[in-house]
């Protein structure tokens, strides 16, 4: 049956599960320890992320990734210790990290949404004239431009150590904001429209009316009218949206633990 002709979802589909295993960001620093007391310490640094993971394709819509998906990123830092108490081979010492990175603009694979239409991009479109379906996702993925902007990484906990025993507690803090993404390759004007004014549209052009408001009164034969009446949803550069490849604004808290020995009488000392 013509009706039921449908191109298979290139993009944007869903799987069960995924997993990928590869080299992830480097990050090179330049720090500079300006305060070196017996009971505390405090460094400043700089520092640039170098892109060496993956770059997502879009094909599927929770792909995983190995790294920020190929930007480049600069920022700096800030790293605090400090001995609170101690008594004999008893201490304890609080310590503190921040790293700020700003990412910059690089070109990724996305799928746009559509507009006004809820997930969009897995709506079915079609051609005037033509029986056949394609999913939107299929136009809608192109190449757009990220720039995925500001993240902080922080870190603040608590370590006692006893001789070569130590017990740490802490808090992590992750903070990403909203990306900012807009297109970059044009969707080419390949006259494809959402299906439903599809169905009323092949069928002004045959001449068959039923489906359209009786007091628009429109002439036979006229596809222009025929178009207006059925308020066809063309898929096009005005009508994609860039917000349904946008990753939002997210914060992750954590609470971590660890339990250590060092085997300081060692030669050699190991660390477990």
């Amino acid at each position: 049956d013509n009706d039921n002709k449908q191109d298979k979802l290139t993009h944007a589909k869903i799987a069960s599960s995924q997993s990928t295993t590869g080299i992830a960001d480097i990050d090179l620093a330049l720090g500079y320890k300006f305060l070196d007391k017996e009971k505390y310490h405090m460094s400043i640094n700089l520092g640039l992320t170098i892109p060496t993971g993956d770059e997502p394709d879009a094909i599927y819509a929770f792909e995983p990734i190995v790294g920020n998906g190929g930007h480049w990123a600069f920022g700096g830092g800030l790293d605090f210790g400090a001995k609170l108490w101690e008594d004999g081979d008893q201490n304890v010492k609080l310590c503190a990290a921040l790293n700020y990175r700003y990412l910059f603009e690089s070109t990724e694979k996305r799928t746009l949404g559509l507009k006004n239409v809820d997930f969009g991009q897995y709506v079915l479109v079609g051609k005037i004239g033509e029986q056949k379906a394609v999913p939107a996702a299929n136009i809608l993925t192109r190449n757009v431009d990220v720039e995925p902007g500001s993240q902080v990484d922080a870190i603040l906990g608590l370590a006692y150590n006893n001789g070569g025993f130590t017990i740490d507690l802490g808090y992590n803090l992750f903070w990403k904001e909203h990306e900012n993404v807009s297109t970059k390759d044009k969707i080419e004007d390949a006259g494809y429209y959402l299906l439903k004014p599809i169905k009323q549209l092949n069928a002004a052009i045959a001449g068959d009316y039923t489906d359209f408001d009786q007091g628009t009164n429109i002439a036979k034969g006229n596809a222009t009218a025929a178009i207006g009446v059925a308020n066809a949803y063309q898929i096009s550069n005005s009508n994609a949206s860039t917000e349904a490849a946008e990753t939002p604004s997210y914060v992750t808290h954590k609470i971590y633990g660890g339990v250590g020995y060092i085997f300081k009488e060692w030669e050699y000392p190991l660390m477990l």
